[in-house]
């Protein structure tokens, strides 16, 4: 069971790696904006795309993992995580 919450953990701390990175934005900013219920703001200033594509993979358990199984999600986890 913990096994299942750390990679729940490290799967939530890689999309907002992800989204922080394409937004320009600290990790810790979107941590808060999706804290506060306030998605939606943060998503107002994203092209209309991306905030559409945004949308629908959080809607989307399967794209959430298609999106963290990918090459440059798991490079992203590497490097963050010190690996090379």
């Amino acid at each position: 069971m913990q096994s299942n919450q750390s990679n729940q953990s490290n799967e939530k701390q890689v999309l907002l790696n992800l989204l922080a990175q394409r937004l320009g934005k600290r990790p810790e900013e979107i941590m808060q904006y999706a804290e506060n219920g306030n998605l939606p703001a943060l998503m107002q200033n994203m092209n209309p795309n991306d905030a559409a594509t945004l949308q629908k993979i959080l809607n989307d358990q399967q794209a959430i993992q298609k999106l963290i199984s990918s090459p440059q999600a798991q490079d992203l986890m590497r490097r963050l995580n010190g690996q090379k």
